[in-house]
């Protein structure tokens, strides 16, 4: 079975979504190609915490948020930053992570665990 992401039109969703330390490693323009999607959100003011967020669902069923936490600094269209992967708490199973990840990673995504957060939870 080949996995599918696509664009989630119910934001409900997605709402309430959670940081769980997967980071994908890309611009905008990275993510938007890789996807075929433009984001869903365009923050990128000077009061807004997020610049660019993709609300998506994973084969139909699982939905998550691709999304820069940039707390106000620009964030340029090639870019590339930690943009954070979030899901609600009741998708968060090891098959449905490990699928999401492999997928993001069979796009040509660079996917990991965020190097940010790292030294910042290790100092």
């Amino acid at each position: 079975m080949t996995n599918t992401i696509k664009f989630c039109e119910d934001v409900t969703l997605v709402r309430g979504s959670s940081y769980y330390d997967w980071v994908v490693k890309a611009s905008k323009t990275q993510i938007m190609n890789a996807l075929g999607i433009k984001p869903s959100y365009f923050g990128n003011k000077k009061d807004s915490k997020v610049n660019y967020s993709w609300k998506l669902l994973l084969n139909n069923s699982i939905p998550f948020i691709i999304y820069d936490m940039s707390y106000g600094h620009k964030v340029g269209k090639d870019m590339v930053i930690e943009y954070h992967i979030g899901w609600k708490e009741e998708n968060d199973n090891i098959g449905d992570i490990t699928l999401l990840i492999s997928t993001l990673k069979e796009l040509g995504l660079n996917v990991d665990h965020s190097e940010m957060w790292y030294k910042y939870r290790n100092k």
